[in-house]
């Protein structure tokens, strides 16, 4: 279940009583497949009218456990009116349909309300306005954030750096029902994914290795968001990002309505690149030249669309020369547009998404686009010296200088890195291969590459550590081992992979189960992975992941596979209160996960 967060709202009416909100405003949801039409407030009911979306042909139902929630009050159905709980609402081929419910009546002076249907994945609508309000752009944020975030200190052109960075997470207005924090930090050479646990005011302290110009794409997890929150980070410095759910949240209600939101930043930061950062939201042609993609259409040969891509770039030049902004600003700013245009040129995802967008299909999409090449490449990188290695400041320095029909337009010592840095992930960098950076023309490659064989390093001694302390007993008793230590309660054992998409679906599926349907002391969650898993990836995970860890041998998971005769990934293990132990391929289905769970539970 996933909840928003609700802003104080102003009254919208000095004497409260009957009324009808028509299309009332909604702070937050965690799907996009219900909304409010209509509520209206009487002395018998307060009745609520919901659009549903969905599928043509496909079915959504009201749980019967369906309420109203206003502060720590619960304001039950009182009538259904037509729709029977727990039964299948077919949509017609419109794909949406028209519900209303009458709920016990809340009182007059509430000013919102909560929907939810009361379920661990029930549908959650928050802050549903009663005032009259209509949805608009969250206030600004910035006037409420610390001093250091506010006034931030003169810019200077960033540096290449690699080295651990302590970030510090602020979800304004944060909710546990929010759920955990992702968080995906993509830097030149590769992407990671994170999973961060928030305390129950939204806050928590983490501290990564970044590699470079680091790009943070941060979503919550139970909360529909109409875009992630996004930063730029530079290594070194301790670093506080402000995240504005409510925002985030408002932005994906506004958009699901066909309505437009006023654009304000979501994320605010007290980085090396956070007064970059707000001149390029302020005038976004300088940030992507985004403003020109869209004067620009797929029907445009591809001298033509680069044409138009040179202009915007000249003009965004132009805009930058007349900012009152130190020279480091301005030079910073420069180089990013240069990015923004050659990536542009290089990638025809902006064509081909323009043709979709036209067509709704992409048949004849290579036929019918005229894509950039080699010559209107050349046209732009021209304009811009790309072998200075201070453009690697820019993130999207390689795929901007890296099109595929122009491998080697990559400085050679910039491509070395890119191919060395996988072994270093993987901890396998030699001595040799780090060798080749002694002489390069910046010594972050090296000290890069040395700190991310390090970050292996530690993840693979911290697994290889757990595999030395499982008992030496033979590979066949290896089960009984990892599960004798919790007699009389439930214990669910869960074979996974970090190569497995299956099994990462599942354990997402599953995870709210242990706080929500299935909190129950008397049950033990175990995960048994192998070495054929990515170590590095597996430490990353793991925190994400609440339960008993395992990462066995090739023998020992051969063992407990022929136990069970495991015929795939997830597989499940079920042992209950007495010892028995069986196996349940059948528990990729939820809900006999859930149904074979509770009904071990009960048997005492």
């Amino acid at each position: 279940m996933v909840a928003g967060i609700s802003v104080a709202m102003g009254v919208a009416c000095s004497n409260y009583g009957p009324r009808t909100i028509e299309a009332p405003a909604v702070e937050a949801a965690n799907t996009g497949s219900i909304d409010v039409l209509k509520a209206e407030l009487t002395d018998t009911a307060t009745i609520v009218t919901f659009k549903l979306k969905y599928r043509p042909g496909w079915w959504v139902r009201f749980d019967s456990a369906s309420q109203l929630r206003a502060g720590d009050k619960i304001y039950g159905v009182k009538d259904w009116n037509g729709v029977v709980p727990g039964s299948q609402i077919i949509m017609p081929s419109s794909g949406d349909t028209v519900v209303t419910l009458a709920f016990e009546p809340v009182p007059y002076e509430t000013k919102s309300i909560d929907f939810t249907e009361g379920t661990e994945k029930g549908w959650c609508l928050w802050g549903i306005d009663l005032t009259g309000k209509k949805n608009q752009a969250s206030p600004d944020i910035l006037a409420k954030l610390p001093a250091d975030v506010r006034q931030l200190q003169e810019f200077e052109f960033p540096s290449l750096e690699a080295a651990p960075t302590e970030i510090r997470f602020h979800v304004l207005g944060y909710r546990p029902e929010y759920g955990k924090l992702s968080l995906v930090l993509a830097n030149m050479a590769d992407q990671e994914n994170y999973t961060v646990s928030l305390d129950a005011n939204g806050e928590a302290v983490s501290t990564y290795n970044l590699y470079g110009t680091t790009g943070v794409l941060l979503y919550l997890d139970g909360l529909q968001m109409k875009s992630a929150g996004k930063a730029a980070l530079i290594p070194g410095k301790p670093v506080d990002l402000y995240i504005d759910a409510a925002g985030l949240a408002s932005d994906f209600i506004q958009a699901n309505r066909g309505e437009e939101s006023e654009a304000c930043l979501r994320v605010y930061d007290n980085g090396a690149l956070a007064a970059a950062n707000r001149v390029m939201f302020a005038h976004p042609s300088i940030g992507s030249l985004a403003d020109v993609v869209e004067k620009c259409n797929w029907h445009m040969t591809s001298d033509e669309y680069t044409d138009a891509i040179l202009a915007g770039r000249q003009a965004a030049l132009d805009t930058i020369e007349s900012l009152s902004v130190n020279d480091a600003m301005r030079n910073f700013l420069k180089g990013n547009v240069d990015m923004a245009a050659l990536l542009l040129v290089a990638s025809p995802s902006a064509l081909y998404n323009m043709y979709y967008l036209e067509k709704g299909s992409t048949e004849g999409i290579r036929d019918s686009v005229d894509v950039p090449g080699k010559e209107q490449f050349d046209r732009v990188a021209s304009l811009m010296n790309l072998e200075d290695t201070a453009m690697l400041v820019y993130r999207q320095y390689v795929a901007a200088v890296q099109p595929s029909y122009n491998a080697g337009q990559l400085p050679a010592e910039t491509y070395q890195y890119l191919m060395t840095y996988q072994s270093a992930a993987s901890g396998s960098l030699s001595e040799d291969q780090l060798a080749t950076f002694d002489n390069a023309s910046t010594p972050f490659f090296a000290k890069a590459l040395k700190l991310r064989q390090a970050t292996a390093e530690e993840a693979r001694n911290a697994v290889n550590q757990r595999l030395a302390s499982l008992p030496e007993d033979a590979p066949e008793k290896i089960f009984a081992d990892i599960i004798a230590p919790h007699k009389g309660k439930v214990v669910l054992v869960d074979l996974w992979n970090t190569w497995c998409g299956p099994c990462r679906n599942a354990l997402k599926a599953n995870e709210p189960l242990k706080s929500g349907e299935l909190a129950d002391e008397d049950i033990v969650w175990v995960y048994i992975a192998d070495e054929s898993s990515d170590k590095d990836l597996y430490e990353k995970m793991k925190p994400g992941i609440k339960g008993l860890h395992y990462m066995v041998n090739n023998d020992q998971i051969s063992a407990i596979r022929d136990l069970f005769n495991v015929d795939g990934i997830p597989y499940y293990i079920l042992v209950d209160r007495h010892g028995n132990v069986s196996g349940h391929p059948d528990f990729r289905d939820h809900e006999e996960l859930v149904k074979g769970i509770k009904a071990a539970l009960a048997d005492k």
